[in-house]
């Protein structure tokens, strides 16, 4: 969200996040943010932010799914046009850092559930953590987009300095899904973001900052997690009907040289596996891609006879995300719920900058008071807020605003 007038678009070039931003002249007027009297309409705000939204930095890389980051100097990687005007609020959604593989040879694939300790044949190689969890690479990752952030809104230029060199609840919140490696990103990125020397002298050593990161539930988690079948069972029904298109389940089917290779892949019999149904399969392949995708982050060889077969697991990925998400056309039902918690609190800063008098004090009473400082809605002004959840959060998001997968 900007103040002034701009010119052409705002793109923020960071492969693993969304970062949104409003800017404001007299050409707003139609979408509802230089009149104060006026509601935004969620649809509106879609489409402003379907033409700011960040280029697509992933859909040329080899393997989209690699979880890669800018590693030592993420600014570096970050090219961007800065549009004219004061920059009065930000909001980021990003997926969490580099993690272990999801899981070893899944208990339903194996049709035992006492058999999820089993690995599949290919994962010779221990993890430094366990299964699911944010590894050293996620941890410089976090840091590093942290680092980003701080350089861009705290040590910025003036049109960008957003935030004070200190943490201030009324300024920055965080929010994550209820997960280990999304709580863990969180913190990592906000460590960057407000890093050792600029917390409260006398406190802890090296004056550490410790901001608190907000999360519910896991299977109450609509915000960042509407695609779930909880939250969205429709979508769960239409995604079953996209598996067994031809796009999807056709484009398996064919690959004999893949399915034939399965039983040695992941330990599992013929006989099991030409048992299953379509969505189970899906499943166990996705699994297998989950291994390859994280055993390249960390260089983990694999003879000729597994590699052979990473680009058709990228395609299926990538085919699977597009029937699921695109081709549905449900995301208004999926990351409806972000979208307007996002229009809500770019109204509730222009708000704030406007000096209404009701907003001025839910920034300094009602936001405060215990029980409000989770602000699910979005309707506390904050500066900076923070979302990471998982690669299903952006889908939802970018599936709302109608952006190709």
């Amino acid at each position: 969200k900007h103040e002034g007038k701009h010119e052409g678009k705002h793109e923020d070039k960071h492969p693993p996040s969304q970062d949104f931003s409003k800017q404001q002249n007299e050409d707003d007027d139609d979408a509802g943010f230089q009149n104060p009297n006026r509601k935004v309409d969620p649809d509106i705000l879609s489409s402003y932010l379907l033409s700011s939204l960040q280029s697509k930095a992933t859909k040329n890389h080899k393997y989209s799914g690699s979880n890669t980051y800018p590693d030592d100097d993420s600014s570096k990687a970050m090219n961007i046009d800065e549009p004219p005007g004061r920059l009065v609020s930000s909001v980021l959604i990003s997926r969490h850092g580099d993690r272990s593989p999801q899981m070893t040879a899944p208990a339903f694939a194996a049709g035992n559930r006492l058999s999820y300790l089993a690995r599949f044949p290919i994962d010779y190689s221990p993890w430094e953590v366990d299964y699911g969890q944010l590894t050293h690479i996620g941890f410089r990752q976090t840091y590093n987009l942290g680092s980003w952030l701080r350089k861009r809104y705290i040590m910025g230029d003036d049109q960008n300095r957003l935030l004070e060199d200190r943490y201030d609840h009324k300024q920055t919140h965080a929010r994550s899904t209820d997960v280990d490696r999304t709580l863990v990103s969180t913190m990592g990125i906000l460590a960057g973001l407000y890093p050792s020397g600029t917390g409260p002298e006398g406190g802890i050593p090296g004056r550490t900052e410790l901001i608190p990161v907000h999360t519910v539930a896991y299977s109450m988690d609509s915000l960042l997690d509407g695609s779930a079948t909880a939250h969205c069972p429709r979508f769960n029904t239409a995604s079953k009907r996209m598996l067994e298109t031809n796009y999807v389940k056709r484009y398996l089917m064919d690959n004999d040289e893949f399915l034939q290779a399965l039983p040695s892949i992941t330990g599992l019999s013929q006989d099991k596996i030409n048992a299953m149904n379509t969505k189970t399969l899906v499943k166990l392949v996705a699994a297998i891609r989950d291994m390859r995708v994280c055993q390249r982050a960390h260089d983990v060889m694999q003879p000729d006879s597994i590699t052979r077969f990473d680009d058709f697991l990228e395609e299926f990925a990538n085919r699977v995300s597009i029937a699921k998400w695109q081709n549905t056309d449900m995301g208004n039902l999926l990351g409806g719920r972000l979208l307007r918690a996002i229009a809500h609190r770019f109204e509730a800063v222009r708000d704030l900058e406007l000096g209404k008098e009701e907003m001025l004090y839910r920034l300094h009473q009602e936001c405060n008071e215990k029980g409000n400082d989770s602000d699910e809605d979005g309707g506390c002004p904050r500066r900076f807020v923070l979302y990471v959840g998982h690669d299903t959060t952006v889908f939802d998001m970018r599936a709302a605003l109608r952006v190709p997968i």
